[in-house]
């Protein structure tokens, strides 16, 4: 299943990129952390309060744009690839350095998330994602924190 979804990412990859310059930042995958549900909407008392929360097959790619914009692409539960852009998420870069990016993801009455791309001091890079997920559009209101590992990060490719 890991496999699948590198692949369909891979391909969104390609289609994207074939006519223009989209240049790959980071690929990172299988987060994991912890998630408090809010007891509300759909979420039952005993459902409610901390738990762990892990996406084992999650991958997202961090991707420049043609036009010098950031993207963010992931796979679906469906197996399917999105990108956050076309699917309704304003991202705004909060950051850069040469060993983090910091980028703020919002879709509008639903979800709002920080993404960091960092490179710890003996040389692994990860991302963390901070979700705040509440508001009418949102079926199950939660606050997670979760932190996975990333393929070699680019960070030359970034704004400055």
């Amino acid at each position: 299943m890991y496999f699948k979804a590198i692949c369909a990412l891979s391909a969104l990859l390609a289609t994207a990129g074939a006519h223009s310059q989209q240049a790959d930042i980071a690929t990172c995958r299988s987060p994991a952390g912890k998630v408090y549900r809010h007891f509300s909407g759909i979420v039952e008392k005993a459902d409610a309060g901390w738990s762990d929360e892990k996406i084992s097959e999650g991958v997202l790619t961090l991707v420049r744009t043609p036009t010098g914009t950031l993207d963010m692409l992931f796979i679906d539960v469906r197996n399917k690839p999105i990108s956050m852009t076309q699917d309704g998420a304003k991202l705004v870069l909060l950051r850069s350095s040469d060993r983090s990016i910091s980028i703020l993801a919002h879709y509008p009455g639903a979800t709002t998330e920080i993404y960091s791309f960092f490179q710890e001091k003996d040389g692994r890079n990860r991302y963390s994602v901070l979700t705040s997920r509440t508001g009418p559009q949102t079926a199950v209101e939660k606050s997670s924190v979760m932190v996975g590992l990333c393929d070699p990060i680019r960070f030359d490719l970034l704004p400055r």
